[in-house]
Protein backbone atom coordinates (compact mmCIF):
# COMPACT_ATOMS: atom_id res chain seq x y z
CA UNK A 1 0.00 0.00 0.00
CA UNK A 2 2.74 2.39 0.67
CA UNK A 3 4.44 1.70 -2.87
CA UNK A 4 1.20 2.77 -4.40
CA UNK A 5 1.06 5.98 -2.71
CA UNK A 6 4.75 6.56 -3.12
CA UNK A 7 4.69 6.08 -7.32
CA UNK A 8 1.45 8.08 -7.17
CA UNK A 9 3.14 10.70 -5.35
CA UNK A 10 6.64 10.15 -7.73
CA UNK A 11 4.12 10.68 -10.92
CA UNK A 12 2.33 13.86 -9.63
CA UNK A 13 5.64 15.23 -8.90
CA UNK A 14 6.83 14.49 -12.34
CA UNK A 15 3.68 15.91 -14.02
CA UNK A 16 4.00 18.99 -12.35
CA UNK A 17 7.42 19.22 -12.52
CA UNK A 18 7.32 18.84 -16.56
CA UNK A 19 3.53 21.20 -16.87
CA UNK A 20 6.29 24.20 -15.03
CA UNK A 21 8.73 23.53 -17.52
CA UNK A 22 6.46 23.35 -20.47
CA UNK A 23 5.02 26.54 -19.20
CA UNK A 24 8.70 28.40 -19.14
CA UNK A 25 9.79 27.33 -22.54
CA UNK A 26 6.71 28.49 -23.98
CA UNK A 27 7.23 31.91 -22.46
CA UNK A 28 10.91 31.60 -23.57
CA UNK A 29 9.65 30.84 -27.08
CA UNK A 30 7.49 33.64 -27.14
CA UNK A 31 10.97 36.54 -27.11
CA UNK A 32 13.74 36.63 -29.40
CA UNK A 33 16.66 35.11 -27.89
CA UNK A 34 19.13 38.22 -28.42
CA UNK A 35 17.12 39.93 -25.48
CA UNK A 36 17.00 37.34 -23.00
CA UNK A 37 19.50 39.27 -21.48
CA UNK A 38 19.33 43.66 -21.30
CA UNK A 39 23.17 43.62 -21.57
CA UNK A 40 22.89 43.65 -25.01
CA UNK A 41 19.97 46.43 -24.93
CA UNK A 42 22.66 48.69 -23.18
CA UNK A 43 24.98 49.02 -26.34
CA UNK A 44 22.45 51.37 -27.82
CA UNK A 45 20.08 52.42 -25.18
CA UNK A 46 22.80 53.52 -22.25
CA UNK A 47 21.94 56.95 -22.11
CA UNK A 48 18.74 58.31 -23.54
CA UNK A 49 17.07 54.62 -23.65
CA UNK A 50 15.07 55.78 -26.94
CA UNK A 51 15.27 53.51 -29.93
CA UNK A 52 16.52 56.11 -32.36
CA UNK A 53 19.98 55.43 -33.29
CA UNK A 54 22.53 57.99 -34.83
CA UNK A 55 23.68 55.57 -36.81
CA UNK A 56 22.45 52.24 -38.50
CA UNK A 57 25.58 49.87 -38.77
CA UNK A 58 25.15 50.48 -34.98
CA UNK A 59 21.60 48.91 -34.33
CA UNK A 60 22.59 46.32 -37.54
CA UNK A 61 26.22 45.50 -37.71
CA UNK A 62 26.69 44.32 -34.03
CA UNK A 63 23.42 43.08 -33.32
CA UNK A 64 21.37 42.21 -36.16
CA UNK A 65 24.61 40.95 -37.99
CA UNK A 66 25.81 39.03 -35.31
CA UNK A 67 23.22 35.96 -36.21
CA UNK A 68 21.64 37.40 -39.46
CA UNK A 69 24.86 37.16 -42.05
CA UNK A 70 23.24 36.75 -45.13
CA UNK A 71 21.28 39.76 -45.17
CA UNK A 72 20.85 39.38 -49.75
CA UNK A 73 16.99 39.04 -49.30
CA UNK A 74 16.63 41.49 -46.89
CA UNK A 75 15.87 44.93 -47.23
CA UNK A 76 18.12 47.74 -47.74
CA UNK A 77 19.17 50.04 -44.78
CA UNK A 78 20.46 53.25 -44.60
CA UNK A 79 18.20 54.21 -47.45
CA UNK A 80 16.69 57.84 -46.20
CA UNK A 81 12.92 58.13 -45.77
CA UNK A 82 11.17 61.18 -46.96
CA UNK A 83 7.65 60.30 -45.94
CA UNK A 84 6.26 60.57 -42.59
CA UNK A 85 6.21 57.62 -40.70
CA UNK A 86 3.86 56.26 -37.47
CA UNK A 87 5.16 56.45 -34.28
CA UNK A 88 6.23 52.76 -34.11
CA UNK A 89 8.73 52.71 -37.19
CA UNK A 90 12.14 54.05 -35.54
CA UNK A 91 14.27 56.10 -38.46
CA UNK A 92 17.86 57.01 -37.56
CA UNK A 93 18.48 60.65 -36.91
CA UNK A 94 18.82 61.17 -40.03
CA UNK A 95 16.25 59.87 -41.39
CA UNK A 96 17.20 56.42 -42.53
CA UNK A 97 15.94 52.74 -42.30
CA UNK A 98 17.26 50.28 -39.86
CA UNK A 99 16.58 46.99 -39.22
CA UNK A 100 14.57 48.18 -35.73
CA UNK A 101 12.39 50.51 -38.44
CA UNK A 102 10.43 47.38 -39.32
CA UNK A 103 11.64 44.64 -36.58
CA UNK A 104 11.00 45.25 -33.17
CA UNK A 105 13.01 42.37 -30.98
CA UNK A 106 10.20 42.96 -28.13
CA UNK A 107 7.05 41.71 -29.94
CA UNK A 108 6.49 37.86 -29.34
CA UNK A 109 8.01 35.91 -31.43
CA UNK A 110 4.58 33.60 -32.52
CA UNK A 111 0.99 34.64 -32.86
CA UNK A 112 -2.48 32.83 -33.36
CA UNK A 113 -2.61 34.50 -37.13
CA UNK A 114 -0.37 35.34 -39.65
CA UNK A 115 2.15 38.29 -40.06
CA UNK A 116 2.99 37.38 -43.83
CA UNK A 117 1.50 37.11 -46.54
CA UNK A 118 0.25 33.60 -47.42
CA UNK A 119 -0.46 31.42 -50.52
CA UNK A 120 -4.09 29.49 -50.80
CA UNK A 121 -1.84 26.51 -50.56
CA UNK A 122 -0.14 27.85 -47.21
CA UNK A 123 -3.29 29.01 -45.96
CA UNK A 124 -5.66 25.72 -46.52
CA UNK A 125 -3.22 22.88 -46.59
CA UNK A 126 -0.39 24.15 -43.52
CA UNK A 127 -3.26 24.99 -41.18
CA UNK A 128 -0.76 26.08 -38.90
CA UNK A 129 -1.76 27.37 -35.38
CA UNK A 130 1.59 29.14 -34.19
CA UNK A 131 2.82 31.95 -36.58
CA UNK A 132 6.50 33.51 -36.63
CA UNK A 133 5.95 37.26 -36.49
CA UNK A 134 9.01 37.70 -37.71
CA UNK A 135 9.27 40.27 -34.80
CA UNK A 136 7.67 43.12 -37.42
CA UNK A 137 6.19 46.35 -35.97
CA UNK A 138 2.87 45.75 -37.50
CA UNK A 139 1.13 43.22 -39.59
CA UNK A 140 2.60 42.56 -43.43
CA UNK A 141 -0.32 40.12 -43.93
CA UNK A 142 -1.97 42.19 -46.46
CA UNK A 143 1.01 44.25 -47.12
CA UNK A 144 0.27 47.06 -44.35
CA UNK A 145 4.03 47.45 -43.48
CA UNK A 146 5.36 47.50 -47.18
CA UNK A 147 2.62 50.15 -47.88
CA UNK A 148 4.04 52.81 -45.18
CA UNK A 149 6.64 53.31 -47.55
CA UNK A 150 5.89 52.22 -50.91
Amino acid sequence: MNYRRIIISLVCGILIIICILQALSNDAINIHPFIQSKDHCVKCHAKDKKRIISDPTIACAPLCLSCHKDIKNHHSVNVKIVEKLPEEFYLTKKSRLTCITCHNVKIMRFDNSSWKSESLYEKVFKGTTKHKTYFLVIKNNEGQLCKKCH
